[in-house]
């Protein structure tokens, strides 16, 4: 859970960027001397390919697809790659409902093709994070309470079958299975995540209004209509925000109670410097234990968020993230290129120890 204020209310937490590292930079390169605008604005991108594509194919270590970065600039995508990174996940709303189907019947993808075809030309995967929030959709039956910042909702869809439809036709065209794909897909996107910190509801920060039944509603539509679309893509669950038992687990412990497991692949957890964190392990070790009083030992962990203070000596990381595997995390997704920091100066700029990491850990 970042501590830092979003940069607007409708945004993942600014300072989330996932860390995937790997030996190896990949093929291609990005629009480099191009900004990526943002969803509602910017120029078509027009790409011409076969229907399907070979994946493609990149010499990386084991530790590489075990690591990942948030970013929110397209420009870091080839430095992600260069660090020898395996993953990118997006730090802006670009899979939130109402970004991808403005109106009901009118749908937008110029934004997200640019960002799945500039990650994958640098052989990067993909975990794009949905969001169950179309404006035109809550206001058929949601309060004005359901609004936050400058009049965003984020409240449980109205209309459950529209947003199911919404979620099959977005994994659909990114699936790679040659049916209404993304022109120019080169690799299908095998990994979906569900909201993000559900249980962040204060003044300061707001992901999510609704209660733990909502949440698990949303998460259960959500997983109903990507395994429709796609029977062997993976459903990863919003991350919980710490491993704080009255801020994070009750919560997240009433969506396991509620049967949540049974609509989920991989559980999450985020890690964010502060005087309650595990840092030890990235709090892999505390999120493990308590997936098993809530049985659900058997789910695969993700750590989406980890997030170290600016002080932070490099040395700190490596046993860190050896410790944070030890203890039964698959992947580990750092806030930042630069260590400590949300971004550097540049989308050039990286920590060394970054890509040091898979020396240390072949």
């Amino acid at each position: 859970m970042t501590r830092h204020e979003p940069i607007l209310i409708t945004m993942l937490r600014p300072g989330i960027i996932f860390v995937a590292l790997c030996t190896a930079v990949a093929c291609g390169h990005a629009d480099e001397d191009q900004t990526l605008p943002g969803p509602a604005t910017g120029p078509a991108v027009h790409v011409s390919s076969p229907p399907r594509m070979a994946p493609v194919q990149a010499r990386r270590s084991h530790l590489s697809q075990s690591l990942g970065f948030l970013i929110w600039d397209i420009h870091q995508v080839p430095t992600v790659a260069r660090v020898g990174a395996g993953w990118v996940r997006l730090i802006n709303e670009a899979f939130e409902w109402g970004d991808l189907e403005r109106s009901e019947g009118t749908w937008e993808f110029k934004y997200t093709d640019r960002w799945i075809r500039t990650s994958q030309e640098h052989g990067l995967k993909v975990l794009p994070n949905l969001k169950p929030f179309a404006a035109w959709d809550q206001a058929k039956c949601q309060p004005e309470s359901c609004k936050v910042g400058k009049g965003y909702y984020k409240c449980k869809p109205c209309d459950p079958a529209a947003y199911r439809a919404f979620v099959r036709r977005v994994v659909e065209r990114y699936d790679g299975d040659g049916r209404q794909d993304m022109p120019g897909l080169r690799a299908p996107v095998t990994h979906w995540e569900v909201m993000n910190e559900p249980e962040l509801q204060s003044a300061s920060q707001t992901f999510f209004i609704g209660p733990p039944k909502d949440f698990y509603d949303i998460v259960r539509w959500s997983s109903e209509a990507i395994k429709d679309a796609c029977p062997s893509c993976k459903v990863v669950v919003g991350g919980a925000a710490t491993n704080e038992q009255a801020l994070s687990l009750e919560y997240h412990g009433k969506f396991y109670q509620l049967g949540g497991a049974k609509h989920i692949d991989v559980a999450n957890v985020h890690a964010v410097e502060d005087e309650k964190e595990d840092m030890a392990t990235l709090n892999a070790a505390g999120h493990k234990a308590f997936l098993k009083k809530v049985g659900a030992a058997h789910l695969p962990l993700w750590v989406t968020e980890v997030q170290f203070p600016d002080d932070t000596p490099e040395a700190t990381l490596p046993p860190a993230v050896k410790a944070a595997f030890n203890a039964g995390a698959q992947k580990l997704f750092f806030t930042g290129l630069v260590l400590g920091k949300l971004h550097g100066p540049k989308p050039t700029d990286y920590s060394k120890v970054y890509k040091t990491l898979t020396a240390i850990y072949p």
